[in-house]
């Protein structure tokens, strides 16, 4: 039922002002708790949405750093070694990575590619 509805109603059956108060407080409070919910799930969505960027960022983080470690030990590294080193890269800067990953590229890049 929408306001204008409601005034209507109201109105035509004649409910004292105090009532009609108390109706128009009741349906503020009552549209006050939907909005408060709303943004609790806004909340609890975005932290949501942050935990699952963090862990993104932690799994991405672990992966160049096995990478950077196998390719290191080695020595050398293919060209698909440093395409697949990249496409980690990437994605790990872009969720705000630290400067670690950014150390692990440059010892890679200093690698000898053989194919």
């Amino acid at each position: 039922m929408d306001w204008q509805t409601i005034i209507t109603v109201i109105c035509a059956t004649g409910i004292p002002s105090a009532a009609f108060t108390a109706v128009i407080g009741s349906m503020l409070r009552a549209k006050e708790e939907r909005g408060r919910a709303e943004r609790l799930t806004a909340e609890e969505n975005e932290k949501r949405d942050r935990a699952i960027q963090g862990g993104l960022r932690a799994l991405l983080r672990l992966e160049l750093r096995r990478m950077h470690d196998e390719y290191t030990s080695r020595g050398w590294m293919t060209a698909q070694d440093y395409g697949l080193f990249i496409n980690a890269y990437g994605p790990y800067r872009d969720l705000g990575g630290n400067g670690i990953a950014t150390a692990y590229l440059e010892d890679v890049r200093k690698l000898p590619i053989r194919d």
